[in-house]
């Protein structure tokens, strides 16, 4: 996916300036006391001769790719699932992710050495090269 790693951080909840005065104070009145959790992912920084020479964060939310974001949000579900032996409902899997990564998170499924417990995945695509015997 093209970073090392993934850090958290605190942050205290953003309430857009927007919102109408209603929503902003029961926003406010829900959120108060709470923090929300932030990831960053730590990509290599490459000398001019492509040694790696550090070390950047980035927000993951602003600037890694939506397919990245959402590879990322269905990993807790998909492993989840894996783990307990149940079924898992995705609409639109394909949607905004390399080929491949959709390809092995199905493989995932398929694999009795990945998915021990006889877990389901149950997919929309419009990729029909995830399509098989």
């Amino acid at each position: 996916l093209g970073f090392n790693n993934i850090l958290t951080h605190e942050e205290e909840p953003n309430i857009p300036q927007d919102l109408p005065m209603e929503l902003r104070a029961l926003f406010q009145r829900e959120t108060q006391g709470k923090k929300s959790i932030e990831l960053d992912s730590i990509h290599n920084v490459y000398s001019d001769k492509g040694n790696i020479v550090g070390t950047i964060n980035f927000s993951f939310e602003d600037r890694e790719s939506s397919g990245t974001n959402k590879l990322f949000d269905l990993s807790g579900p998909i492993f989840e699932t894996l783990y307990s032996g149940s079924v898992l409902v995705i609409d639109e899997l394909d949607a905004k992710m390399h080929p491949l990564i959709s390809q092995y998170i199905i493989e995932l499924f398929n694999n009795p050495e990945t998915n021990p417990k006889n877990a389901q995945l149950i997919f929309t695509t419009h990729d029909t090269h995830l399509l098989e015997q």
